[in-house]
């Protein structure tokens, strides 16, 4: 999970499943999530873009 580049949706997925599993917080995920989300210079497909407003909007609530 390489915070350098931008993620594919099997690292966006992998972090959904951490915590599923117990292997990341919450919180740790919305914050990945959060970084990426806020990059205005990266591009996304809908899925991507839609898993990870999905993450970081715990950070809003």
């Amino acid at each position: 999970m390489d915070n350098s580049q931008q993620p594919d949706l099997d690292e966006i997925e992998g972090w959904l499943l951490a915590v599923v599993d117990g292997r990341e917080t919450r919180d740790s995920a919305d914050r990945w999530a959060h970084r990426w989300v806020t990059d205005d210079k990266l591009c996304w497909g809908d899925v991507e873009w839609w898993a990870l407003r999905a993450r970081a909007a715990g950070l809003t609530k």
